[in-house]
């Protein structure tokens, strides 16, 4: 606990810059909360023929399917956030650009996912590949972006709520893991046919919600 002393000094021994976990916390939340807005940007319809609503809404269900996706995906970021900080007193820089890390894919997102439904409303097959090669490799990126932010606080133990988190943190680096290289599979198998790419976006967040 060498640094517990120096919460909040830039001059802390060592050149460490020790700061509590909290505000870190409510800083990602507002911004995982502002990425969570910035997805249904895209549930519109901007112009529609008279009689003809119903098929204009069934014919945007590329935009509802990418939209639950997207936010289910971001939901479960902020509850495995929200988790993982309850078990650190207080961060350093490493541990602070790692959570940016984290947060630059979060508000990113909402692009992919905008193409993604463009793609299956008015493109082509070959745009529709396009499209979710491109949102599996940024999903694949940002759940790297998990698996790095945890080898990074797995080596601060002085950083640490708990002596006994080790276990957990080996145990999120391994489950990161596995995401990135599901996604990564997900990026071939969407190349080639995108439907199955899409039906597996809606797949992983559920499934990292409750496992």
């Amino acid at each position: 606990m060498r640094n517990r002393h120096h919460l909040g000094h830039p001059n802390a021994p060592g050149g460490d810059l020790v700061m509590s976990a909290h505000r870190t916390e409510l800083f990602s939340d507002a911004v995982l909360a502002i990425a969570l807005t910035l997805l249904v940007l895209d549930l519109s319809i901007r112009t529609f023929q008279a009689s003809r609503l119903q098929s204009t809404l069934l014919h945007l269900w590329p935009t509802y399917v990418a939209f639950i996706a997207a936010f289910f995906y971001v939901s479960v970021m902020w509850i495995n956030h929200h988790f993982a900080f309850a078990r650190l007193n207080s961060v350093d820089k490493p541990v602070m650009w790692a959570n940016i890390a984290i947060l630059c894919g979060a508000v990113v997102l909402p692009f992919p996912t905008s193409l993604v439904a463009l793609a299956f409303e008015q493109g082509s097959q070959t745009d529709q590949r396009v499209a979710v090669v491109l949102y599996a490799l940024l999903a694949a990126l940002m759940t790297l972006s998990w698996a790095i932010f945890f080898v990074v606080v797995a080596r601060r133990p002085h950083l640490w709520k708990h002596e006994d988190s080790v276990h957990v943190w080996k145990h999120e680096i391994r489950r990161s893991t596995a995401g990135a290289v599901g996604y990564a599979l997900t990026a071939i198998i969407g190349f080639f046919v995108p439907e199955v790419g899409l039906a597996l976006f809606l797949f992983f967040p559920i499934y990292y919600a409750f496992a």
